[in-house]
């Protein structure tokens, strides 16, 4: 454990907890608090902690993220997050747990892998499967996140619906579409941090192939 105070700030790392901390000294003392702490653990949760001094105690300020949902990549890769389910983790339809037993334990971390492959990814001499793959429709989503995910707009203002579809069956990558106001959005490879909301959202069809349909 260690501090590096500058100008009011202390870095402490705890190596035996996993966390860091950040204290912040105010100059001028707010009401009765004279120090904030701000704790990131190993589960990526931030959380403030002021300094009471007429109590002589630390007391918690706010906490994010504050749901189970809130946490990033919650359900692992083509899962998605819902507070009105339980278990809170699902995974999209044409996809099943990479690990039953993680999932059992309530360790969604795995996330979930797709049952079927798609037909371009099938050997075309060999496979039986000739229909096209095809979308399944999930309402009210918060789309996957776009770091690590290829979205594009611009040129596709105003395109109709079933021109996204079929762009994105032309690329073997691609995995997810929507449509809005803006154009069309695809996601290539892997997605992740889904959530379904009971309102709001956008509309998000999911590759599947044509046997899951």
């Amino acid at each position: 454990m260690y501090a590096d105070p500058i100008n009011g700030f202390a870095v402490i790392r705890d190596e035996e907890e996993g966390s860091v901390y950040l204290t912040v000294s105010f100059g001028k003392k707010p009401l009765n608090v004279t120090n904030a702490r701000y704790l990131l653990n190993s589960l990526g949760q931030l959380t403030e902690n002021v300094f009471v001094e007429g109590e002589n105690r630390w007391v918690q300020d706010w906490s994010i993220p504050q749901r189970e949902c809130d946490f990033y990549g919650k359900c692992g890769i083509f899962g998605f997050c819902n507070m009105l389910s339980k278990p809170v983790c699902s995974c999209l339809e044409g996809y099943e747990p990479a690990s039953i037993d993680e999932w059992s334990k309530g360790n969604w971390s795995s996330g979930c892998a797709k049952r079927k492959p798609f037909r371009c990814e099938r050997n075309s001499s060999r496979s039986k499967e000739r229909k096209e793959d095809g979308f399944i429709l999930h309402e009210r989503m918060k789309v996957p996140d776009h770091m690590v995910n290829w979205v594009r707009g611009g040129d596709f203002f105003g395109r109709e619906l079933d021109d996204c579809k079929q762009t994105c069956l032309r690329n073997c990558s691609c995995r997810a579409y929507s449509h809005g106001s803006g154009g069309c959005m695809w996601w290539h490879g892997n997605l992740i941090d889904m959530q379904k909301f009971s309102i709001d959202g956008v509309d998000l069809y999911i590759r599947v192939a044509h046997s899951e349909l």
